[in-house]
């Protein structure tokens, strides 16, 4: 056959034109030749191969743009989709497979187009594979002409040029070869999704281009056929969706645990769980064989647990930048650690590149923290301390102020610990701070006719008394919720007041009574009151003095006796509420005071001794043994407090340099059934019957009308079993 000139193709691609024109023209309503031109070239049918195989379709099946066949070219496939789109009545063409008309066409069936999926499952382009022996289609041949399958077919693997680790290309980069989950990461490109806005890599592209979906976004919820419930699900388009939860996921026994489970990654001892993965991961230990520290992922010859290398493997888990294998691998081949220092550094730079200096001892102390994957989770979460450090540093100013200013929350409670921890703030009384602050912010939300009266209260009487004890004595959260106690109770009066259209000047003694006599808090709006009829805001009342009651709840002797030897001896309740508990039964320490001890208030030598108030008690031989099993094993749960210099609380709490609170300490004891109201009573009736008041208010830090009040109590109880005692001796003399 003689060869065509490019005369006779060009001429052969007008005349095909022609031909297509007329037949667009012709079918299509409202369409005329340059409409129909901008048809072809859009679905690229304006080329010499497309018009060819176009024309010829066309003129042996005119209606073909109705008769959805599957035996067409594929550029008919295009046109006929393009149109449809496009609001044409025209017929899509189904796969010969599958029957769906929503997906490309590009592969010839045995019985027409077919898609990408039918052709990988098309029986008679399957093979037996040469190694498995699996009728599958073949991804590769060997010199010898036999087919290995997708599964027995080994890809080339590369040394990545991004994390260092050899697996398959998935690109070729400036550097060279990245492996999938650098590119992934690094290179793959990324727009902007249509759905959540974010700038994300893209999963589904939208022809238009208007509606682009990350793979986030790119699912479709429908109901599932197992569970029932409306979730993302596989196969949404079929009859039987199903479900991540749901989905069979093919098992086999793991070769740590040996429990039938999905395999996470195949190393040479074997297929292991995620757990284990995990695990093995994130617990590096020495090798045996070459003394290094790695993830024990095999065997060497002698059968000992080994690294990759050691056991015939190209994989060692070593960082990139610090070479240790001590740290899990986190991000492109470099460990959690020294991912965590690098974020870190950027997180907290100025305008000019450069960490603050006074912030360099917080990023020091994260970067050493135990767990480095948890600094990289509070780095993340956008309502973190992270992110409140970030915009002070953008207004320069790293203050306490500026952490006033800021609405209240665990974060910035949080924050503000670790920098009071590390000097970068100075030290302060923060339960008079959080009085004052809450003081402020209830005040400015009250309306202006209560706020001239309360603001004057709050300020220059319930928290100058505040302030003062904090001066003088001990200031707990206790004194804190005090004094806004009586800041709420006086709020409320006023608002009660209110509601019966009365004034605080118009209160009247029945008023008053009333208020009064519901009990409760309200009992504490004496303090207001009197110091409204101080300042002639309210008229002559007359307010009864608050009678504190006597404690009426103890617990028995055998109960007490059985409480002390739980506390001592169970090996059920754990060791820091034995402890707590010990120390209010046997000394009846008020909880608020035992979470301000410190461990350089123990002396557990030969005789152990805890020091109050500047006097030193001995212990007894068993809470002794306690406090020195506790010492050895209380510690904080925060990065800061665990990397740094240790406080040394005797109970530590969750925040760096601060003890426990004491509501936590008390919610613990009385999970466990110890009761501390009721046994401090009893601790201290015990106490006031051998002590006298003197020493009772010396030892355990009670005022001295406290200490009297208990001795008192002792002795009017021992008083009246003597007189019940003679009465009875005498009842039994007469008779």
């Amino acid at each position: 056959m003689a060869k065509t000139t490019t005369r006779e193709r060009v001429a052969a691609t007008l005349a095909a034109r022609a031909r297509v024109l007329d037949h667009l023209v012709a079918h299509l309503p409202g369409v005329d030749r340059d409409q129909a031109r901008e048809i072809l070239i859009a679905v690229n049918a304006d080329g010499y191969t497309g018009l060819r195989n176009l024309d010829a379709h066309l003129q042996t099946n005119p209606d073909a743009l109705v008769a959805g066949s599957p035996e067409c070219p594929t550029v008919l496939v295009r046109l006929v989709q393009h149109l449809a789109a496009r609001g044409f009545a025209v017929v899509l063409v189904p796969c010969a497979g599958c029957g769906r008309t929503d997906k490309p066409l590009p592969l010839q069936g045995t019985g027409g187009r077919i898609c990408d999926t039918c052709w990988v499952r098309d029986p008679s382009r399957h093979e037996p594979c040469a190694r498995c022996g699996k009728r599958r289609r073949p991804q590769k041949r060997q010199p010898d002409g036999s087919a290995l399958c997708s599964s027995c077919h080994a890809n080339p693997q590369y040394r990545c040029s991004g994390c260092g680790q050899v697996d398959i290309a998935a690109a070729r980069g400036p550097d060279g070869p990245l492996c999938p989950r650098c590119y992934e990461s690094t290179t793959r490109p990324r727009r902007r999704c249509g759905q959540c806005g974010e700038v994300r890599i893209i999963n589904k592209r939208d022809p238009d281009g208007d509606r682009e979906l990350c793979k986030r976004c790119n699912h479709t919820i429908a109901q599932c056929s197992r569970c029932g419930r409306r979730r993302p699900c596989r196969r949404a388009a079929t009859d039987a969706p199903v479900c991540r939860s749901c989905v069979d996921v093919p098992t086999s026994p793991c070769a740590r645990c040996d429990r039938p489970r999905p395999v996470a990654a195949y190393w040479p001892i074997g297929g292991v769980c995620r757990d284990c993965y995990r695990t093995s991961r994130a617990n590096p230990k020495l090798c045996p064989s070459c003394g290094h520290i790695r993830p024990l992922i095999g065997h060497d010859p002698a059968g000992r647990d080994a690294c990759g290398p050691c056991s015939g493997a190209d994989v060692d888990y070593a960082c990139r930048t610090c070479g240790s294998g001590a740290e899990e691998l986190f991000h492109q081949g470099r460990c959690v650690r020294c991912v965590a220092a690098e974020r870190l550094r950027c997180k907290f730079v100025d305008e000019n590149g450069d960490v603050p200096a006074a912030l360099q001892p917080l990023l020091d102390s994260l970067a050493r923290a135990e767990r480095a994957r948890s600094v990289l989770e509070w780095l993340r979460r956008d309502n973190s301390g992270a992110e409140i450090l970030r915009g002070m540093i953008g207004r320069d100013d790293i203050s306490h102020a500026a952490l006033d200013a800021l609405p209240p929350g665990p974060a910035v409670i949080a924050l503000r610990a670790m920098l009071v921890h590390l000097g970068i703030l100075a030290k302060r009384n923060e339960a008079l701070a959080a009085a004052d602050a809450w003081a402020e912010r209830t005040v400015r939300a009250l309306p202006e006719h209560h706020r001239r009266i309360i603001a004057p209260y709050a300020h220059w009487s319930a928290l100058r008394s505040a302030r003062h004890r904090a001066e003088h004595k001990r200031f707990t959260e206790h004194s804190g919720a005090r004094a806004r106690m009586l800041i709420n109770v006086a709020i409320s009066l006023l608002t009660w007041a209110e509601e019966r259209n009365t004034s605080l000047a118009q209160l009247t003694q029945a008023d008053v009574d009333e208020w009064l006599s519901a009990g409760g808090n309200r009992l504490q709006s004496r303090h207001f009151l009197r110091w409204a009829r101080r300042r002639r805001l309210v008229g002559e009342l007359d307010l009864p003095r608050h009678r504190s009651s006597d404690p009426q709840d103890f617990l028995t002797e055998d109960d007490y006796g059985r409480l002390l030897q739980r506390c001592l001896h169970d090996q059920d309740v754990p060791l820091d509420v034995r402890v707590a508990g010990a120390l209010v039964v046997v000394f009846g320490l008020h909880v608020a005071r035992i979470v301000e001890l410190t461990t350089d208030d123990l002396d557990l030598g030969s005789e152990p001794q805890l020091r109050l108030n500047g006097h030193c008690l001995v212990l007894p031989p068993v809470l002794g043994s306690l406090l020195a099993q506790h010492v050895g094993t209380a510690t904080t749960t925060s990065l800061v407090g665990r990397s740094g210099t240790p406080a040394n609380w005797l109970f530590p709490g969750q925040q760096a340099g601060r003890p426990l609170a004491a509501a936590s300490l008390v919610s613990k004891l009385t999970a466990h059934d110890i009761p501390t109201r009721i046994s401090r009573n009893s601790a201290l009736l015990s106490l006031a019957s051998d002590l006298p008041a003197a020493v009772l208010s010396t030892l355990l830090g009670l005022s001295e009308t406290a200490a009297v009040q208990w001795v008192r109590r002792t002795k009017r109880d021992w008083h009246a079993f003597l007189q019940a005692r003679a009465h009875d001796q005498a009842h039994q003399r007469r008779s």
